[in-house]
Order: C-alpha cells, then sequence, then structure tokens
C-alpha cells in the first residue's frame, strides 16, 4: 500500500487554510510527466509511496565529484531553484538562484562548462537557452521546434564525447540541434502506454531512459528511438524526474520522485534497473539533475599485428557520427606485416541511405587505403579472392579516402592501409557518415514489367542496381552493359516489379555490391563486396552525368564526386504520400471489384506524426445486388503495423463531426493476422482506413483486398406492420443491430444497442414497417455506420463511420450466439469470426397502414 508520511492532524490543518483549492484529478495524475500540482499531497495521498531507507553507509562511486539539482517544487525550507552538491551528499547542498520557470531538461555540454536546459512556461511553447551555474541565471536561446503532435520535452541528454543532442518527450525520441533549438523525429520509443520521463548518455554514447509509466529503466536506440526494458528499480514513480551520469566513473544518478515531498536519490544499476539508494527525503524537492564532469580524452585504438589478411582482420567498430581518429596504426610497406587489414563495422541509423568515409591521415603522409571485396568471373564469384574494389587517391579532396554507401542498418566491409618506406609516422582515420538523399524519380508507374535504363539518356559508361523499399539490393535486378541485342556500356534492367517503392542505385563503371551479375548482363566481371548491405563504385572519373529513364519518365541525375553513387526513388503502383497523417491528409485509394494483393504500400516506423497513414477507401460497384465482405490485410517483411477503421464518436445520439476514433483494430492473433473488416451493399461506399507502425517495422507494407458476397439468412413473412425485433432471453451475448430496407439503406431510426429502460445489454426495437423486404444487419457490441443512435436506444455514445453505405464490427470474439427474434419468429444466428455481421432477410405485407390512420385500399387525399 502506498503511505504518506505526513500526520492526519497536519493534513487537516492544510485542508482548513482560507484559500480556494483546486480540485485536482488523482486518477489523471497518477502517472504525469509535469511538475506536481500544489495541494497533490493533500487531495491525492493514497498515491504517494514513502521512499525506502537509504543504505548504510553510504557508498557514492566519486564522492568528489560536484552535481547540480534544480528543484521545481519550491516549498517552505527548500526553495525552487538550481542548487550545487557533492555527489556524495546530495541532502547537503548551496543555493545558486533562481531561473524562474520550470526546467523538465538539464544536460552540460562535452566540457561540462555550459550547462543547457529547456524552460517550460505554462500556456507557451517550451524554450531552450542556458543558465548560469554561478547565478542560476536563464539566458534563452530559441523556442523549441520541430515536436509532433501535443509531443512536449522531458529530458534532455548531451553526447559527452560526440555534443550530439537528444530530446525526449513522453512516448519519443528527437535529435536536436543546440544552435536553433530544432528537434527532428527518431522514433517512437514503442513503451506501451509510457512515459519517457529522462533520457541520459554515457561516455560509450550509450542512451538510457527512465519511464514512470512502468517504473523502469531502459536502453535506447538512438538511431531508431526504441526502448528495451532493463528492468524496474521498484519505486512508484511520479512527476518531474531527473537523473544524469558522473562521466567520471560511468555512474547514472537519478533523483527519483515518489509525489508529496518524497523522493529517493541513488544510482541506477545499468543491467538490473534496480536503484540504490543513498539519500531521501530531505531538503524537500522535486529534482532535475545534471552532472559536468567530462570523458576526458579519447584514446583511439591501434591497429594489432598480425591483421595482414581478412581472416586476420581487426574489427573496426564505427561510430554512429563523425569522429577522429577512429583508429591508428603503423605501415611502411605494400606487403606482408605492413598491410593493416580491418574489418570495418558500421552502426545502426535511422533507415535510409547513408555515405561513409574513411580518411587516412599521417604526419608522414603517403598511405593507401583500399575497399576489398572479390572478383567475379562469368558472374560466379570466387570466395577466397581479395581484390581492390576501390582505392584512394592523392588528387581527390579530401586525399586518401575511401567511400561507400549503406541503408542504415549495420553492414560490414573489409578495408587495407598500406604504406611506403618513407611513411615512418603513424597514421590514423577520421571517420564521416552523412545521410543521402535521394533523387525524386516518377510515382503511379504500372504494375508488371518497368524498364530502367541509361541507353540513350547519357554518354556514360554506367553501372546500376534497384533496391526494394527497405533498400536492400534486389538479386538479378541489377545491369551494367545492356543486354543483347543491345551493345552499348550504357545500363538496362527491364523486370517484373510489383507495388511498392523502388531505389535505383546509378553510377558510372563499376558499381559493387555483395550480388553476382545477372545472365543477362554483357559484362560479368565486376568486382564485388563481401557482405550485403555495402554498394560502393571505384571510379574517380570526373563524369557526372547519369540521367536515366525509369518507365519512360526521364531523370536528371548527376553524379555528385569520385565514387558517388546516386540513389533514385520510385514507386510503383499506388503508394502513400506523405503527409497523410490523419483525415483531411488522407491518401485516396479506390479498390478493385475483386481480390488483389498489394492495392496500397506505404512504410510507418511509428504510430505518432509522420508514421500515421490514413487512407480515404472507396469500394468499387458490384454488378449484383446484395450485401459485400470487404477485408484488408497488412503484410510486412518486418511485420508488427496496425491496421484499423477510423470514425467518429457521438455523445448522447449526437455525432461529434471533428472527431477521429479507432472504431476497429486489426490484431495479431486473428486468422488471417493483422486485417480489418467492413460491409457494403453493391453500391460504392467510403470509409477511413489507417495504418500506423513501430521502430521495428522498417520495411514497407502492403494491403492485400478480397471480397465476398453476403448469404442473408433467410427470416420470416410477417403480416403485422408494427414488428419487435429483440434479442432479449434469445441469447447471453451484448448485442447491437440495424435494420435496413429494400435498397439495402439503413433506416434513420431503426437500430438498438441497450434497450431503453432495463439492466441488460441486449437489443429491442420496435417499429412500424410499410410492405416490403427488409434486411436486419446485427452482430454482438459493437456495430457502426453512419447512423446516429435512436432516442430509444439505452446506449447512445457508439463509435460511428464517417461515410454512408458502410457497416463494420469491432469485437474480435469468435461464435457469439445472435439468435434475433423478428415479430416473434426466432431465427437462429451465430457469429462465428472475428469482426463478422450478420444479415437476416424478412418481409412485410397485409394491410397497409396510411397516413390517415385507417385501413383503406386507397389512401385518403
Amino acid at each position: 500500500m502506498r503511505t504518506l508520511s505526513i500526520t492526519a492532524s497536519l493534513l487537516t490543518a492544510f485542508a482548513s487554510c482560507a484559500y480556494a483549492q483546486e480540485v485536482l484529478d488523482c486518477a489523471k495524475l497518477s502517472n504525469s510527466a509535469l511538475a506536481e500540482p500544489q495541494d497533490y499531497a493533500i487531495q491525492c495521498a493514497a498515491a504517494i509511496e514513502a521512499a525506502p531507507a537509504p543504505l548504510a553507509p553510504l557508498l557514492p562511486n566519486a564522492p568528489s565529484d560536484t552535481g547540480y539539482a534544480y528543484n521545481m517544487r519550491g516549498v517552505t525550507g527548500s526553495a525552487q531553484g538550481l542548487y550545487s552538491f557533492t555527489l556524495s551528499t546530495f541532502g547537503t547542498q548551496a543555493f545558486v538562484g533562481d531561473p524562474g520557470a520550470s526546467f523538465y531538461a538539464l544536460d552540460f555540454d562535452p566540457t561540462g562548462t555550459t550547462l543547457y536546459a529547456i524552460q517550460s512556461v505554462t500556456g507557451n511553447p517550451s524554450v531552450f537557452g542556458t543558465v548560469n551555474t554561478a547565478t542560476g541565471a536563464f539566458t534563452s536561446l530559441a523556442p523549441v521546434s520541430g515536436l509532433t503532435g501535443t509531443d512536449a520535452p522531458t529530458g534532455l541528454s548531451i553526447d559527452p564525447v560526440t555534443g550530439d543532442a537528444f530530446l525526449s518527450t513522453a512516448t519519443n525520441i528527437y535529435s536536436f540541434n543546440l544552435g536553433t533549438g530544432a528537434a527532428t523525429l527518431i522514433g517512437s520509443t514503442g513503451v506501451a502506454s509510457g512515459i519517457m520521463i529522462d533520457i541520459a548518455i554515457n561516455c560509450d554514447g550509450d542512451m538510457y531512459g527512465h519511464d514512470i509509466s512502468t517504473d523502469s529503466l531502459y536502453s535506447i536506440n538512438r538511431a531508431t528511438g526504441a526502448a528495451t526494458l532493463i528492468g524496474g528499480h521498484g519505486l512508484a514513480a511520479n512527476f518531474a524526474q531527473g537523473m544524469d551520469f558522473d562521466n567520471n566513473d560511468g555512474t547514472l544518478y537519478a533523483a527519483i520522485y515518489t509525489g508529496g515531498g518524497t523522493y529517493t536519490y541513488g544510482s541506477f544499476n545499468l543491467t538490473t534497473g534496480a536503484i540504490s539508494p543513498l539519500h531521501t527525503n530531505t531538503p524537500s524537492g522535486e529534482w532535475e539533475l545534471a552532472i559536468p564532469t567530462t570523458c576526458g580524452p579519447v584514446v583511439p585504438p591501434s591497429e594489432t599485428e598480425p591483421n595482414d589478411s581478412k581472416a586476420e582482420a581487426n574489427t573496426l567498430q564505427l561510430p554512429g557520427s563523425n569522429r577522429t581518429a577512429v583508429m591508428t596504426g603503423n605501415s611502411t610497406a605494400a606487403t606482408g606485416s605492413g598491410i593493416d587489414t580491418f574489418l570495418a563495422k558500421t552502426s545502426a541509423q535511422a533507415p535510409g541511405f547513408y555515405r561513409h568515409r574513411l580518411i587516412v591521415q599521417s604526419t608522414t603522409p603517403g598511405h593507401t587505403i583500399s575497399i576489398r571485396g572479390l572478383s567475379q568471373s562469368g558472374g560466379v564469384i570466387n570466395p577466397n579472392s581479395d581484390i581492390a574494389v576501390q582505392t584512394s587517391s592523392t588528387t581527390t579532396t579530401p586525399a586518401r579516402f575511401i567511400q561507400w554507401y549503406t541503408s542504415g542498418a549495420p553492414a560490414d566491409l573489409y578495408v587495407r592501409v598500406t604504406g611506403t618506406a618513407s611513411t615512418t609516422d603513424d597514421y590514423s582515420l577520421d571517420y564521416e557518415v552523412e545521410a543521402v538523399t535521394p533523387v525524386t524519380g516518377p510515382s503511379g508507374i504500372a504494375v508488371g514489367e518497368v524498364t530502367i535504363t541509361t541507353v540513350g539518356q547519357t554518354s556514360v559508361d554506367t553501372d546500376m542496381w534497384i533496391h526494394d523499399g527497405a533498400r536492400l539490393a534486389i538479386p538479378d535486378y541489377g545491369n551494367d552493359d545492356e543486354p543483347a541485342p543491345g551493345s552499348s556500356s550504357q545500363s538496362r534492367v527491364s523486370e517484373t516489379f510489383d507495388p511498392g517503392v523502388y531505389y535505383a542505385a546509378v553510377s558510372t563503371f563499376n558499381l559493387a555490391n555483395n550480388l553476382a551479375s545477372p545472365a543477362t548482363d554483357r559484362y560479368r566481371s565486376g568486382s564485388v563486396v563481401d557482405f550485403p548491405g555495402v554498394t560502393v563504385n571505384s571510379s574517380t572519373s570526373s563524369s557526372t552525368d547519369l540521367d536515366v529513364s525509369i518507365g519512360g519518365t526521364p531523370v536528371t541525375v548527376v553524379r555528385d564526386g569520385v565514387f558517388g553513387v546516386q540513389f533514385v526513388r520510385f514507386v510503383v503502383g499506388a503508394y502513400e504520400i506523405e503527409g497523410n497523417d490523419d483525415k483531411a491528409t488522407a491518401n485516396t485509394l479506390v479498390l478493385p471489384p475483386n481480390d488483389a494483393t498489394s492495392v496500397f504500400s506505404g512504410n510507418s516506423t511509428s504510430s505518432t506524426g509522420t508514421g500515421l497513414d490514413y487512407v480515404r477507401v472507396t469500394t468499387a460497384a458490384q454488378a449484383a445486388d446484395g450485401f459485400y465482405r470487404h477485408r484488408l490485410i497488412v503484410t510486412s517483411d518486418t511485420p508488427g503495423h496496425t491496421l484499423t477503421i477510423r470514425g467518429l464518436s457521438q455523445s448522447a445520439g449526437a455525432a461529434n463531426p471533428t472527431s477521429d476514433i479507432t472504431v476497429q483494430a486489426s490484431s495479431a492473433t486473428t486468422t488471417p493476422a493483422r486485417f480489418i473488416q467492413w460491409y457494403t451493399t453493391e453500391a460504392p461506399a467510403d470509409i477511413y482506413v489507417r495504418v500506423a507502425g513501430t521502430a521495428a517495422t522498417t520495411a514497407d507494407y502492403s494491403l492485400d483486398y478480397t471480397i465476398e458476397a453476403v448469404v442473408p439468412v433467410a427470416g420470416p413473412d410477417l403480416t403485422e406492420p408494427t414488428v419487435t425485433i429483440t434479442t432479449i432471453g434469445q441469447t447471453t451475448t451484448d448485442t447491437d443491430f440495424w435494420v435496413y430496407d429494400g435498397d439495402r439503406l439503413a433506416i434513420p431510426d431503426y437500430g438498438n444497442d441497450d434497450a431503453i429502460g432495463t439492466s441488460v445489454f441486449q437489443s429491442n426495437l420496435v417499429r412500424a414497417y410499410a410492405d416490403g423486404t427488409y434486411t436486419l444487419a446485427i452482430s454482438n457490441w459493437q456495430f457502426a455506420n453512419d447512423q446516429t443512435a435512436p432516442i430509444d436506444d439505452g446506449y447512445r455514445s457508439g463509435s460511428l463511420l464517417d461515410f454512408p453505405g458502410a457497416i463494420a464490427n469491432t469485437s474480435t470474439t469468435l461464435n457469439a450466439a445472435l439468435n434475433p427474434s423478428i415479430g416473434g419468429t426466432s431465427v437462429p444466428l451465430t457469429r462465428a469470426g472475428p469482426f463478422d455481421v450478420g444479415f437476416v432477410t424478412f418481409s412485410v405485407s397485409g394491410d397497409t397502414i396510411f397516413k390517415d390512420g385507417f385501413d383503406e385500399a386507397e389512401p385518403m387525399p
């Protein structure tokens, strides 16, 4: 049980003070990223947990280091403001000054001299600036920009080696520009209902996050934002929190606030997530932390002999950003022990193409650096070979560099450094990585055979390979010299393409990846690299004209320098167009009249912002009258997308026209997995559909479509015009239904969810009917069309669809008994599958009730 160490009499005294208290929503504040509101301790005492006793004796790892703590609570005896303290004695603090409004994010730059902060002022955008550690004064630099939706800053961390800055919100990780205050979304943490309250980065570049919805420590992938659980800390953390690394020894310190002035100051176990308490509760406060210790000089790794071949290669792990001296060594020959071979391994980046460079530097210049690979003969790769795929040059800018490309996923390649008799001093390798912006090619290319060619577009000797939507090279979709009967040194690929996004990697001769030349290529002896995921060009040619035709559309492509490879993006079939992040910006999709695969494709790696893909789907007209069941199934090489039918909320039978709610959500446990389902008549009808991904769904998704005619169950033929339709006493299932006329149109007010005036969840509807044929559409709760709930419905807050003519159900329950009674006749009916709606036809014939209330052969005038 959570308890608060404040006496009942003291609480009563506070409560009786003569000021107007804001009534707090304690449930909503049970997990909040904000600072604790005034009176929370009084009104929400049951939600506060007492802090544990500290360890005895105190055992901090670096007791002499200084830290800074910002108190945003500000109570008697502990004013709001910035304090300094020694890491070993958090309770003994020196007041520096009060910068003003609350700071939810603090961190020092790599030198430990500049304290950056993000200040939050109620009702205004967050402001980025610096804090004077001598006075506490805040200097504003810029407003925080670039956050998506309702995101607000919760944490700021600066890599203590590279200076790269990152910002957290409750659910997302951003890169952050310390010059402009601009945030760029990296991705979602992926923590369900998460509140990532703070982040911190150590000297190894590893990012950690504290989430207060799960009360746990996470490791965070800086390239994708994805969080991996380490473990819980055992405290009921709430409101603003603080943590930072002591870079002298790598200890992660935290002040975990649990409400009502209670907190635990201690250190995290980076293996288990447990907290080791070092101090609790005094002075009272809600603390953000920043520690100005530095990582010291980075000592680069040095080659280890022997490393004269691929088999003996040293491992060279490259960082995620530019860095000097990632490796050092010594070579005074181009043979034997003078050969230094490295297995270079790139770090993960956000999905995209990246250009990598290694530059060899020395005070006795003259080294040669090369990318190693394999030879091939007649399209057969020689696995034990070792050849130079690319060799540095002294005439390039910069001199003596190599260059290659990856897709953002970690990838390997072999690199060699050799020297001469005069290169007596050590060499070092500097590393650069840069995102590549693809050239925009055509969209909407017809599915089927597509030709990509440089023939007739340029006189340059070209080489190309096609990559899929995940930026992976497609086997056999490459060409150096155009296939016979062509005779030029330009390139042509003519292959079958499914719907999706593709990239043409175009360069001068020779382009190399790990794939052998296709049988149709007239030159099949080009070099290749040892591992997948890498693209290399060998040429220092000054030629720049790489113009290409894709599906008959000319695209201007300019080579950007020596060793350059250009990537041209093109789209086959229907593919999402960003931004399509809400109903107003939804892409359009007209479905075919029959089953079809890949009717729409796209890419989504988050469930917020640009990760949301909205589509307004229109069904095709059908030749035969009747009801039809439609399905869209989302598939991907990296499964995990969620597909939903969107709709509107209603309140007391009134639609909320600007709302956007989930009417139906796909499930990974259905058969097939991850599908949505709805019904229409033979007439075209519209619905809104949304696709959302996760940090792991990096490959493109595709929507497959199926359609099936519905065979209604035959119900009774009735002679009385007033008909009662009910499931009360027929089933224990919570039912929901609507009646459709002879043209299969929903009749306004002819629906019911819960029988009014009862406590049951079954349905009951009494209405008058003219002669004709009708259809009852029935399901378990909940059923949705575009009709608002009638006045005599016991539940008038169900979800709605945006457009007429469509029907959907929200439930994945299997084998639900529905068994309606229509005019006193029971109709056995079981709903078999998820999202199913049953259809029962019935007719009314006999005496006609005219508007004057009498039975007549002809109506009165």
